[in-house]
This record gives structure tokens, sequence and C-alpha cells, in this order.
């Protein structure tokens, strides 16, 4: 929205730039006509870009106020849905008009911190640069709901390349000279899989108000391989170039549903979910875990549960949440009357022993892992309505960790 338009001000971040004004009457009609434009087409939210270097004549914003609510009385007439979601980057951390939030939702990027001491390595740290963690502005939501803080989307994005593209310490918000996206797509497959579950548990533990984006595809300025665009498609005729993200980012959907969540599935069967974070207590399970079971329908009694047990490792803890989604594994569990158990435990790193994150916090029954997995049976026996959950025996579907 804030490209295409002769009534300008001055970029006050890039010498020799200009951005729209919006206190220009010109301006509101060009924003107006394109909103409508995109409404009139099908589109139901609408991304508005960097609005505060925008309105550096509109500090009130009287004129932000005037023309997102025209664009609003347009999509309840001729939306689909009578209403349109509006959104901006919000450095100040929001909006707002009169005690009234001018955007739906709000969005920023991630503001990811490169650590110069190991290469390639970056990091998301609270109060590094202008993180709009825990300072997204509240009041009342052009829906009518109040909040103290708006719920907000942080995305990889994209915006250049430094002069020292892949080189540490280029100053400000470069990673190893790279914007988010760039930086994001250099890395191997492995390192970006790890690096979307941890950047997911971070924001939801950091802000609960705070949502990760997951990166679809989106530009990036210096070319991985001759690529100048990231897509997390896994590679096909139709996407060539896609680096195979998406079932990274499939399983940290699947595994990010509601404890105790009751979901169809069209495989003929129902899931359940209970999470359970990290203790601190040294007989305690230390790693936070989060258990999947599916139960077929049609079995009045269930006979027995296959358990699937991820192994040590990052890698290995996503992979163990898509397991009870495996239409192979639930077929044969509906073919005998079983329920279908998943586990994934959140670890923080590849180590196999109990430094804090490693794997023997949890492979090590002793350590608690025993004593969660029974706690999580007896409350999937109780959710599910099957109480002999407790008693039928186990199947292990992987015999390379001793722990359930």
């Amino acid at each position: 929205m804030e490209r295409r338009l002769p009534v300008i001000l001055p970029n006050q971040r890039r010498s020799g730039q200009s951005v729209p004004d919006v206190s220009r009457p010109e301006t509101k009609l060009w924003f107006y006509f394109l909103g409508a434009s995109f409404i009139n087409v099908g589109c139901e939210a609408i991304h508005l870009g960097q609005t505060e270097l925008m309105n550096h004549n509109d500090r009130n914003l009287d004129h932000y106020s005037h023309v997102l609510t025209l664009i609003r009385s347009y999509a309840a007439k001729h939306a689909r849905r009578h209403m349109v979601l509006l959104d901006s980057h919000v450095p100040s951390g929001g909006l707002v008009y009169d005690g009234q939030l001018l955007m739906d939702f709000h969005s920023f990027p991630l503001r990811i911190m490169e650590m110069p001491d190991t290469p390639q390595e970056a990091i998301l740290k609270v109060g590094f640069s202008d993180g709009i963690y825990g300072r997204s502005k509240g009041g009342t939501t052009p829906s009518g709901w109040k909040c103290e803080h708006l719920p907000y989307l942080v995305e990889i994005d994209n915006w250049g390349v430094s002069k020292t593209p892949g080189q540490a310490k280029a100053g400000g918000i470069w990673i190893w000279g790279y914007d988010e996206i760039t930086w994001f797509a250099h890395q191997s497959q492995q390192y970006r899989s790890n690096w979307l579950r941890y950047a997911w548990d971070w924001v939801k533990r950091t802000d609960p108000n705070g949502f990760l984006q997951m990166p679809g595809s989106r530009t990036v300025r210096s070319p991985r391989d001759g690529m100048r665009w990231y897509y997390a498609n896994k590679p096909s005729p139709a996407v060539p170039d896609g680096l195979d993200d998406e079932d990274t980012i499939r399983a940290v959907w699947a595994a990010d549903r509601p404890s105790g969540s009751v979901e169809p599935t069209h495989a003929g069967g129902r899931y359940l979910k209970v999470d359970y974070p990290a203790s601190t207590a040294t007989n305690e399970l230390q790693t936070a875990v989060t258990y999947t079971l599916w139960l077929p329908d049609g079995a009045p009694r269930l006979r027995g549960i296959i358990v699937h047990q991820h192994g040590a490792g990052t890698t290995a803890s996503i992979e163990g949440s898509t397991a009870p989604y495996d239409l192979h594994w639930q077929a044969l569990a509906k073919k005998w009357d079983c329920a279908l158990f998943g586990s994934s435990y959140h670890v923080l790193n590849e180590k196999t022993d109990l430094t804090p994150g490693g794997s023997e916090h949890w492979f090590d029954p002793r350590r608690g892992s025993e004593k969660t997995f029974l706690k999580a049976l007896a409350e999937f026996a109780a959710q599910s309505g099957h109480p002999e959950l407790e008693t039928v025996p186990w199947a292990n579907s992987d015999d390379r960790c001793s722990s359930p």
C-alpha cells in the first residue's frame, strides 16, 4: 500500500527514499481505492505495511482513523463476511485513537539477534532492538472487545542485504549480514526445522499475546544457490525450488493444539492431547512434553495402546509429534481396537546427556518420564470415557529408548 503514490514524505530510515503522507486527501483516496479493490476480489485481511512511517503529519491519527473507518464501512456492505481484518507493523506497539485500536491485530518482524561467536547462529531475546514482545498496546478493538495487549504476529521479515553478507557484526538488525528470511533460507534444512520449533516455543513462552507467523513464500535478497525466493514447500514439479519446511510447520501446528482438546479426523477416530510443563524438582520430569492420543471410532472397549516413542534430539522430537496422525498406524490401531499414542519431549538441543535441555532428562524413566506417562494415561482415560486405558497392555513401536 505504501509504494505507488506521488504525495510523499521523506523516508525517515533510508536517505533518498520516500513514503506516502496519510494526511493528504489524495493519499486517503488512494488507500481507500486499494482497500475497496482488495475487498472486491475477495480479500478478507489486508496488511497495511509500515503505517508509522506514513503518519509524520498525522500524529493524532485523525487521518488514519478516517480512512480506515471508510475501508471498514465498505467491507461491511461488500465483503463476503461483511468485515475486513487490518494489521500493520507497529514499532511503537500500536495505533490507538481515543482508546480505539485501529488494527485488528498487530504485526512486526521477529527481530532475530545474531550470535557472532557461533557461525550463523541466531536467537531471540527480549529487549533486542525494537522487538514488540510485551509492548503490544491495548484498547477497544474494531470488533468491540477490549484487551490490555492486542494479539500480534511476528514474522521472519525481509528488507535487504548488507554490504557484508554472511559476515557477523554488520550492525543494526542484520543477521550475519542478511535480513531475517535470507539468513533463514541460507541455513540447512535441519537447522531451519529446529529453529522454527525453537522460535514457536520461545514466542509462546515469552508473551502469550504473540504468535509466530510461519514462513511460506518470501523474497530473499542475497541469492541462495541462485534462488531469489524462499518457498517452504516440498520440492515438486510445481515448486522445484521448495526448501522442504512444510512438514516441520505442519508438525509444529499439530503439536500446539490446546491441552485436552478433542478433534475429529477423517480416518474414523478422534484426538486427545495433554501438555505438561518442565518441572524444577529433581525427582520429576524436567523437560516439557506433549502427549497426543488417537482413539478409533466404533471400539466399545480398547484392547491396547500402540506407543510411538521418538529418539533423542530436537528433530526427533518434532517428528514424534506427528506419529498419532499417521494414517498407516491409525489403520493398524483400528484393526485391533487399539489407541495410538505419540509423545513429543521438547528438548532444546541434540545432546543426549543431563545438560540443560538434553535428552537424558526424559529417556531415563527414573527421571520422571515414567510418572508423567502414567499420569497422561489417567487423564486420557478420564477424558475419553475409556477407563481401560490405565490397564490395557502397551506395544512400543520404537525400541531405541527405554522410556515410554
